[in-house]
């Protein structure tokens, strides 16, 4: 059977009955073993404690125990090699308790031969390496699932939640026995991703990289990558479904803020070269207006009045320009550490009047435990300013309602501004802060862009969020560590 000696632990308190299996382990052919016998039945509990042996033979009489309920402590411990029951005659019941508690295999005394000794111990040591390489896989399985970064599901046919690993718990915010009650629907925020994601998966027997949105139980939403397989059986039938959630919800953002960075960048650039281009014949126009008006005598009021025009025109084509190369510019702060809250507050009773007059209400809904920023406290009152402003101007009078809520996140605080408003088109939320885009009469389309651009020198982001006819939110993001501005690691 094998090279090295076979360690075996023969529990049995007749010395009989010793002798006689070891002259049956003796007949046996080309079998190497080394045999310890225990005849008390405390000691054999300690010899198996130890864990020292490939197999145990254990009779099953050993004075008032018996050798089942060695073995089944033996299980519950976790000894790791097999056990084969000795008796002195067949009994069926004995037989079925013993393999119900773990043993191996059950051999009658008096019927046992070398060979059947042998047969026994080889299957009983096949089916413990057969048993150990199973555990082993489970073992690395079930350390692979709930140590995973990435969240990883179960499921049954119909998508009945049947397992989750830590990880989608703490994505999620679920525990283990409320999402074990769950349907993979009540995860999704639209019903049109779970009924393209259930298609695609029959269809193909396997999901790679769909993207969807996933409500969290807090209502947060998050943008997820998902990658599923279908679970077989050994006949290859179907028994349900696994895959893995992976957040990319900072991904997407990251990669949304980056190109409104590089639009403002580009932005930025095409502005002073208009500004550069408009503003030196602009110079000579107004030097041209000074030098006409001193020439220009008292009676001369028509021509007085046409250079006067000129003259204001011409300011305000230069105060368009100024404007223009703020807006797109990275600001240089001056912060100070300051509740949001009192921020928002103060904010509020600059733009509280327009509110009444108008008839509409505020609601305010903030986190008490928020933590101070670090902001500068003029140019964030300008960004909640503008926002409130956009909203009260994309509501009913006498019917609109603004949300105005804070929380406190792990490393960040969002502010969250909602009207319920005509809400904005997906493709207008794609240009909304584009320079000089504008869909007010009168408006310059310069607010938005300036807002922007004073949020990410906070090192912060603008997520716009809009269904028309219902409304539109507006969620503002300051990271707790907020970095200086463009500007001031420029100087520095």
């Amino acid at each position: 059977m094998t090279s090295q000696p076979i360690r075996i632990l023969l529990v049995d308190d007749d010395e009989d009955d010793f002798v006689l299996t070891k002259d049956i382990l003796d007949e046996i052919e080309r079998f190497p073993y080394q045999l310890t016998w225990e005849p008390s039945y405390s000691k054999a509990i300690s010899k198996i404690n130890e864990n020292a042996f490939d197999i145990c033979l254990i009779d099953f009489r050993l004075g008032e125990n018996d050798g089942i309920s060695i073995i089944s402590n033996a299980v519950k411990n976790e000894i790791q090699f097999p056990f084969i029951l000795l008796t002195g005659k067949g009994d069926k019941e004995i037989d079925l308790r013993a393999m119900n508690e773990g043993a191996a295999d059950y051999l009658v005394k008096g019927e046992i031969t070398p060979q059947l000794m042998e047969r026994s111990i080889r299957y009983a040591l096949n089916h413990n390496k057969a048993i150990k390489q199973v555990k082993e896989g489970e073992r690395k399985f079930k350390q692979l699932f709930e140590r995973s970064i990435d969240a990883i599901y179960i499921c049954d046919c119909n998508h009945n939640l049947l397992e989750a690993n830590p990880s989608l718990e703490k994505l999620l915010g679920y525990k283990s026995e409320e999402i074990s009650g769950m349907n993979m629907k009540d995860l999704f925020l639209h019903p049109a991703d779970f009924e393209r994601f259930t298609r695609l998966l029959s269809s193909k027997n396997q999901i790679k990289s769909l993207e969807a949105i996933f409500l969290a139980k807090d209502n947060r939403k998050l943008i997820c990558q998902l990658n599923a397989v279908v679970r077989t059986d050994f006949s290859k039938n179907s028994i349900g479904f696994q895959g893995i959630l992976r957040d990319i919800t900072l991904l997407k953002k990251a990669e949304r803020d980056l190109l409104m960075a590089e639009k403002l960048s580009v932005t930025g650039k095409i502005a002073r070269s208009v500004a550069h281009e408009v503003r030196n014949p602009l110079t000579n126009i107004q030097l041209a207006i000074s030098q006409m008006r001193d020439e220009v005598t008292e009676d001369d009021s028509e021509m007085a009045f046409m250079i006067d025009m000129v003259d204001r025109n011409a300011g305000r084509i230069n105060q368009l320009i100024t404007e223009m190369l703020n807006s797109s510019k990275p600001k240089s702060l001056q912060k100070e550490e300051l509740s949001m809250n009192e921020l928002i507050n103060e904010s509020i009773e600059l733009v509280k009047d327009r509110f009444i007059l108008k008839g509409m209400k505020l609601v305010q809904n903030f986190d008490p435990e928020l933590e101070k920023l670090l902001v500068d406290k003029e140019q964030i009152k300008v960004v909640l300013i503008n926002l409130m402003i956009n909203a009260l101007e994309a509501m009913e009078e006498n019917k609109g309602v603004l949300h105005v809520s804070t929380i406190d996140l792990d490393d960040s605080i969002e502010v969250s501004i909602t009207d319920n408003g005509s809400g904005i088109s997906k493709e207008d939320i794609k240009k909304l802060f584009d320079l000089f885009y504008t869909k007010k009469s009168g408006g310059m389309g310069l607010g938005l862009t300036s807002t922007l651009t004073i949020v990410q020198s906070h090192g912060g982001s603008i997520d716009v969020s809009s269904k028309l006819n219902e409304g539109t939110t507006f969620t503002v993001s300051l990271p707790k560590d907020s970095p200086a501005s463009v500007e001031n690691l420029e100087d520095e």
